[in-house]
């Protein structure tokens, strides 16, 4: 009998791309106040429909926070919206 061991994707994948706050700043203070909310509430269904928006208007910044998002890594999402005069 042989065993074969599947690697987690987690591992293959590379660390998400750094957010900064130009590129969240060109968002609509709207929907930057529905992430920061969603996300201080800990609401993942509303993280994942604002990240959906955001990724309709900015694919690649889209794309990050889905990568940060993915990984839980609210603490970052929010500290760099936070940073956006």
């Amino acid at each position: 009998m042989r065993v074969i061991r599947a690697e987690k994707e987690e591992t293959a994948k590379a660390p998400p791309k750094a957010l900064d706050t130009a590129a969240l700043a060109k968002l609509p203070q709207a929907l930057r106040q529905e992430l920061e909310e969603a996300l201080s509430r800990l609401d993942m269904k509303r993280i994942s429909e604002v990240i959906q928006c955001i990724t309709v208007a900015e694919v690649d910044l889209g794309k990050t926070i889905q990568e940060h998002a993915e990984k839980f890594d609210y603490s970052t999402i929010l500290a760099i919206l936070r940073k956006v005069p």
